[in-house]
Parts: C-alpha cells; sequence; structure tokens
C-alpha cells in the first residue's frame, strides 16, 4: 500500500508546472490512467480525477485529492526557478523546498532542448478553445503528442518552453505508468497571491529529507 502511494505521487509531482506570463486564473485538467502496474491499478480509485493548476504571471500551484485524505500540492515559480511540494498525508503537513535541478530530477527528465514539430491541419476543440497538435520529442528521447491553444498566452512553461501556445491536453509518462490530462476549464480570474507561500502548519523539509522519508515507506 505504502508503495503504491509513493508511486503515485511520483506519478503526480511529474505534472509540468506551468506559469504563463500575461494570463491569471485557474486551469482545471481531467485526469487519465494508462498502463498502471497491476499494484497500483488495484488502487486507481485513489488516485485523483483531475488536477487544478492556478496561474498568475511567474508562478503557479498545481493542486490535486487524493484518496484517504491525502492531498498535494507543487507551487513553482519560473522567476526563481525554484517549487516548494506540499503534501498532507492523512494530517501530517510536509513542504520539500526544491531547486530547479531537484524538480527535474524528481520528474525524471531534463525539460529542455525539445524538437516540437506542429501538424498542420489536426484541430480540436478543447474546453471551448480551438487547439492545434504538436509532437514533441525531449532530450532523452520521450516522445509526447500535445494539443495547445494560439488563442491563450504562450508563457514561461519549463516543460513546453518554446510551444507557440498554452498547452491543454497533453500526456506524462513515469516509467510505465502514463497520465493524460484534458482541460475541462479555463477560468481568467484574479488569484490571491498568498497560495504562493506556504501555509501555517507545514513542517519543512529538504529534498534530500524527504527522499529519505519516501525511500523509508518503499522499503515498508
Amino acid at each position: 500500500m505504502k508503495k503504491v502511494i509513493f508511486a503515485a505521487l511520483v506519478l503526480l509531482a511529474a505534472a509540468p508546472a506551468m506559469a504563463q506570463k500575461g494570463f491569471e486564473g485557474t486551469v482545471v485538467f481531467g485526469i487519465e490512467y494508462k498502463d498502471l502496474p497491476a499494484e497500483m491499478a488495484a488502487f486507481e480509485s485513489m488516485l485523483p480525477d483531475e488536477t487544478v493548476i492556478k496561474i498568475k504571471g511567474d508562478q503557479s500551484r498545481t493542486e490535486q485529492s487524493m484518496g484517504m485524505g491525502m492531498k498535494q500540492a507543487t507551487i513553482f515559480d519560473t522567476k526563481k526557478n525554484q517549487g516548494t511540494l506540499l503534501l498532507d498525508m492523512m494530517g501530517k503537513k510536509t513542504a520539500v523546498e526544491m531547486s530547479s535541478d531537484q524538480m527535474e530530477k524528481q520528474r525524471g527528465d531534463k525539460a529542455k532542448d525539445l524538437d516540437i514539430q506542429y501538424i498542420d491541419g489536426d484541430v480540436k476543440q478543447i474546453a471551448g478553445f480551438n487547439c492545434k497538435k504538436a509532437i514533441i520529442k525531449t532530450e532523452a528521447g520521450l516522445e509526447m503528442e500535445l494539443y495547445y491553444s494560439e488563442e491563450l498566452p504562450a508563457g514561461a512553461s519549463r516543460e513546453f518552453k518554446g510551444l507557440k501556445g498554452f498547452p491543454l491536453e497533453y500526456t506524462i509518462a513515469s516509467g510505465p505508468m502514463k497520465m493524460k490530462l484534458t482541460a475541462s476549464s479555463v477560468k481568467q480570474e484574479s488569484i490571491d497571491k498568498s497560495l504562493f507561500v506556504i501555509p501555517d502548519g507545514y513542517e519543512k523539509q529538504t529534498f534530500e529529507e524527504f527522499q529519505k522519508t519516501m525511500g523509508a515507506m518503499m522499503g515498508g
């Protein structure tokens, strides 16, 4: 059971941190899971079926709720090039501050030197926006199919640097597991800056301490 929780946290932490210059609001993505290992498939109902991203200029906050009262949020600041992982696991609240390099290590792939191929003529509507298709190949050899909207501002997303619009559908791979995110709503609205700081009641851990804690869970 602990291994399932850890694997889910790794997969969810792999969700790209997005900040879009010129955009302030909330994007809600529905989540579909594919190719889950057998030990995770049995607990698929515990995995979140949506992720909510709050964006305010260079800052973003990505939130997911899991089963058994567990919640996770990732705060990312593209200007400072660092992030914070907030975990609430059945009342135990932990804040893990991470550098850009540490976040890349957590995701297992570097988000630079992307090869982006734009596909002409493949257009579909997502959350009320016209979206075009692109194929992205990473430095590590991973290939991702993505749909983006030029009606929303292209921004400072590390994962999709250079993309000509705002990604509204894409798939993340973490080992054998895949997670497909499709936007269900996009709302431009004012976002409170308090969402981008560590709340009261969270115990701070270094990235190294967090790795040891998760390693102990895997050993359990």
